[in-house]
């Protein structure tokens, strides 16, 4: 028999059915969505926590783990949805005027900031908290930014600083100790400038001279700087970060809604659509 019949059979073999399958499956309802409008469409946050469902009528309804979150009103002639990878931004698209919009979804976050540094007032209507990292060039040009922003809402804005050592910078993460060593003396925002002023040269032996330069108390600061309390703070500050999706700095957040763009006019007018929207 010829080599080539060999192999036909060998193959016919193996794609002969076997036995039937025994698997089971079990299914549980884990949530059931009761909506006023038919549903057009439906995708998930690539975290599984957010369904979103287009509805006839232009709405789009956010549910969470909890149920409906929020809803939002879209273009009635779009019928199909798909949300991108990390849920912050939505594609809508249409059959019939063949159109495609991205919709940018910003979720409001809660964001702890007990305990932690802040300029302007204490109880001020607006908070601004910055993720940062002492060695990062754009974290370092943020001083005039700030100014600027308290010097136009003086009584209504405070800026939060948060920890945010990146692995890609050699000296961020002691930095960032150094400066909440500096902060339990009272000099923390002091201590903040000089490092900024120089994060690209940056030594342990620089972050030393630096508390020496503000008259802060050697040992105790050393003591502090390697303090279970310094390092409690700072890996509460990157662990908020991480729960929020942080992966770069600087990551600003405005009343917990995420800044997209650091320019002094979009933040402004963040502020005052917070304070419009308090004012109501």
């Amino acid at each position: 028999m010829p080599k080539i019949i060999f192999i036909i059979l060998a193959l016919a073999v193996m794609v002969l059915p076997g036995a039937p399958a025994q698997a089971k499956v079990y299914t549980t309802v884990a949530q059931t969505y009761k909506i006023n409008a038919a549903p057009l469409d439906i995708t998930t946050s690539e975290d599984g926590r957010h369904t979103f469902v287009l509805t006839t009528g232009g709405k789009v309804l956010i549910y969470g783990r909890k149920g409906l979150e929020e809803q939002i009103k879209v273009d009635p002639a779009f019928d199909r949805i798909t949300a991108a990878v990390g849920g912050d931004r939505l594609f809508l698209s249409s059959t019939k005027t063949r159109q495609v919009r991205e919709v940018l979804v910003d979720f409001v976050h809660k964001i702890d900031i007990s305990g932690s540094p802040f300029l302007g007032p204490e109880k001020a209507r607006v908070t601004i908290v910055v993720f940062s990292d002492f060695q990062c060039p754009h974290c370092a040009r943020l001083g005039p930014l700030f100014e600027q922003i308290l010097d136009k809402n003086p009584d209504t804005v405070k800026i939060v600083y948060k920890n945010f050592p990146l692995n890609i910078h050699r000296y961020a993460a002691a930095a960032a100790l150094a400066a909440a060593a500096a902060d339990m003396q009272g000099k923390f925002w002091q201590y903040h400038d000089l490092v900024f002023e120089n994060y690209q040269s940056l030594s342990i032996k620089k972050l030393i001279s630096f508390a020496r330069r503000l008259d802060l108390n050697i040992p105790q600061f050393k003591k502090d700087m390697n303090s279970n309390a310094a390092k409690i703070k700072v890996g509460r500050d990157y662990e908020e970060g991480r729960r929020l999706k942080v992966t770069g700095t600087p990551t600003l957040f405005i009343d917990g809604r995420l800044v997209r763009e650091r320019s002094f006019d979009n933040i402004q007018k963040m502020i005052d659509e917070e304070l419009r929207e308090k004012d109501k």
